[in-house]
């Protein structure tokens, strides 16, 4: 199932990507929440390991941040 959620979204951002050259938020936001529904519901990691994967996004834009996005948002 995760699988096949994660190759949606790539697909999808994928084909966004090459034809317009923009990725909408709205789609990896819908994303996002379908992925907090499945893990409430199969719960396969715990909420401290989401939050640490999390943080890891969170220390990557503040560094994009302060060197003036020598490292790109999108890393």
């Amino acid at each position: 199932m995760e699988a096949v959620g994660l190759l949606s979204l790539l697909g999808i951002c994928g084909i966004e990507d090459y034809r317009i050259k923009r990725i909408r938020l709205v789609v990896v936001n819908a994303f996002a929440i379908l992925g907090v529904i499945l893990h409430i519901v199969y719960q396969r990691i715990t909420w401290i390991d989401m939050v640490l994967g999390a943080l890891i996004g969170v220390v990557l834009l503040i560094i994009g941040y302060l060197s003036k996005e020598k490292i790109g948002y999108g890393d």
